[in-house]
């Protein structure tokens, strides 16, 4: 699973809780996903010990670990890993390019990968390692761009040089299913596609003097969450996939 030096070095990650950060929709739509998980791991009591791929910051661990009996976050960005631990998370540093998750010689009730698994050329080898590290009916939460909203290049490449795959309308469920999975949903946040157009629209059309999302009040966690539970929780059904940026994989081993 091969990724450029330069990949390596420049990959991003957003944190919803970094107040100077004025991308609201972006901000929301990471942060609904947790908030999500969160509800999927208590109905369906998968909160013995929890695993997150590409944790990032940690914020996302923040908002589990209080469900969960236990938990590990894992990312390959040292200084990533370092502020998630300073936020109380369990959090190491691991290269999923370099190490299989078998060599940690855990096992989990469940794994969330959100916007991961476009990282890596050979996702497939990462699914069957999470299907082998999770317990009999251990749930696995996950997300991948959709192939509408992924640009790509001159050879047919992802145009985001962060990316590795763009994965065609199917695909990953297929990847998913052939790694010994069932796939119980699949779920979109359309909402945070089409309000900044809109917001956009009435920002140029002078209907408002500037736009609402850069707003500072709305930064903070407190006003972030409500606003994401009404605009970026994810929901089911093909409309909300088709204005979906994200497609969201609810499955269980």
């Amino acid at each position: 699973m091969p990724q450029s030096k330069e990949k390596m070095q420049n990959l991003e990650y957003v944190d919803p809780t970094n107040v100077k950060d004025r991308n609201l929709w972006v901000k929301a739509e990471h942060l609904g996903r947790y908030l999500w998980a969160k509800d999927i791991l208590i109905e369906h009591e998968a909160v013995t010990h929890h695993l997150d791929l590409g944790c990032a910051t940690g914020y996302g661990l923040n908002i589990l670990k209080d469900v969960v009996d236990g938990h590990l976050g894992l990312d390959y960005d040292a200084e990533a890993i370092a502020s998630a631990t300073e936020k109380g998370a369990h959090a190491q540093v691991f290269d999923l390019d370099k190490n299989r998750l078998k060599d940690l010689n855990k096992s989990f009730s469940s794994v969330t990968a959100f916007e991961v698994m476009e990282h890596f050329d050979d996702a497939e080898t990462v699914v069957s390692d999470v299907f082998s590290s999770l317990t009999e009916d251990g749930l696995f939460l996950s997300s991948v761009p959709s192939e509408k909203f992924e640009k790509t290049d001159e050879q047919g490449k992802p145009a985001n040089i962060h990316h590795d795959r763009i994965f065609k309308d199917g695909e990953y469920e297929s990847i998913l299913k052939g790694a010994g999975f069932k796939v119980l949903g699949v779920f979109g946040q359309p909402q945070t596609a089409t309000l900044p157009t809109f917001e956009k629209s009435l920002t140029k059309s002078g209907k408002i003097k500037s736009r609402l999302s850069r707003n500072p009040a709305l930064q903070e966690m407190d006003a972030l969450t409500v606003l994401t539970y009404l605009m970026a929780y994810p929901e089911e059904g093909n409309e909300a996939l088709d204005k979906s940026y994200t497609h969201i994989y609810l499955a269980q081993k």
